[in-house]
């Protein structure tokens, strides 16, 4: 796997619970896709701007962004 370079960390919140469930979110940079739900067959990963998405934690998994707000079960909101 190649070097990720950490971009920016953002805030989100899980919809409708604000107050208690604050995740970090991290953007990631990479000329290599590292997004984990890479399936030829299923949703096909964006991978052409090299960004990615995950938390702080850069031994977590890494998503595309077609992958990673594809559930919204969250918003990502300035405080």
């Amino acid at each position: 796997m190649k070097y990720i370079q950490h971009l920016e960390k953002l805030t989100a919140y899980i919809d409708g619970d604000k107050e208690n469930s604050e995740l970090d979110v991290a953007i990631f940079y990479s000329d290599t896709n590292q997004c984990e739900c890479q399936d030829p067959n299923g949703t096909p990963c964006v991978t052409y701007h090299g960004f990615y998405f995950g938390t702080g934690d850069e031994r977590e998994p890494k998503f595309c962004p077609t992958h990673y707000f594809s559930n919204l079960g969250y918003k990502v909101t300035t405080k």
